[in-house]
């Protein structure tokens, strides 16, 4: 059996990058789909290519037969909690209770539909078995070189034996973001970031800061705040640098990942993954 996450054409790359984790952490052969006609669906261009679903084409008569692959499809935006571990894992309660599995009836009686953990940002509220299993598929997941080597260069810019702050600023107008009602369904105070980013700073000897926008037009704004409050702390704009937008925004997640604090908007799939390829280790302040 083949399980495949199935392509999007809406998605950020969160929903995806969660999926894969839910499905690596206990099955064998899982891929993504790719989109091509979707700006954010060439995740061949960031996972190695044992990760990629490429549909079997038929053989040539004069080859041999390749024995049939069940393809099993499977969606979620959640991290998924197994049956055998709902006694050890208590529901994590949000505003978002619904849950449908990963999609599929026939992989969905693996999976726990009581108990969901997503949206949390205190290592403490997840068990270790759960952890643990997260972990273990997180390092199931094998990055193009470019990816890898983007983010070591950035690394390399931290100021050395020093904190350092990430801040996702997420206005919910990125490129693959439209009919959004912010006023309703998602929230953007850049008051809130602004404050969050002055308490972290007064509390701790910060040197660097690393910041990604989700749309560069509120970027000149941000850097003047950081200059003019932050004093000579070192500021890295994560910019595309010759990456695509989905490259751009996996290098965002894992520059953030290496962060010691981080603010990033509380329900957004961006800042779960910051914060467990960080394997729970980055202090996470919430906003929205």
């Amino acid at each position: 059996m083949q399980v495949v996450i199935r392509k999007t054409n809406c998605d950020g790359i969160g929903n995806v990058m969660k999926g894969l984790i839910s499905a690596l952490g206990i099955y064998e052969n899982v891929a993504v789909e790719c989109n091509p006609d979707y700006i954010l669906g060439n995740y061949d261009t960031i996972l190695e290519d044992t990760l990629i679903y490429r549909p079997v084409e038929a053989t040539s008569p004069d080859s041999s037969p390749t024995p049939p692959i069940q393809v099993q499809y499977f969606y979620t935006c959640r991290l998924l909690v197994l049956r055998t571990e709902e006694e050890f894992q208590s529901n994590i309660a949000n505003e978002f209770k619904y849950t449908n599995g990963c999609g599929n009836p026939v992989l969905n009686p693996v999976f726990s539909m009581s108990r969901l953990i997503d949206w949390n940002y205190d290592p403490a509220l997840i068990c270790e078995q759960i952890k643990t299993r997260i972990f273990r598929a997180i390092d199931r997941i094998e990055f193009k070189p470019i990816i890898l080597d983007t983010v070591d260069k950035i690394h390399q810019r931290f100021v050395t034996n020093a904190k350092t702050l990430g801040v996702s600023v997420r206005t919910w107008k990125g490129v693959h973001e439209t009919n959004l009602n912010i006023a309703n369904e998602r929230s953007y105070d850049p008051a809130e970031i602004k404050r969050k980013i002055r308490s972290i700073m007064k509390e701790n000897d910060i040197r660097t800061v690393v910041i990604s926008f989700d749309n560069h037009v509120v970027e000149p704004e941000y850097v003047k705040f950081l200059h003019e409050t932050c004093g000579d702390v070192k500021v890295i704009v994560l910019h595309k640098n010759g990456c695509n937008e989905l490259q751009s925004a996996i290098v965002k997640v894992l520059a953030l990942s290496k962060c010691d604090y981080f603010i990033g908007t509380r329900i957004s799939t961006f800042s779960e993954l910051v914060f467990w390829f960080s394997r729970c280790g980055i202090d996470v302040r919430t906003v929205g």
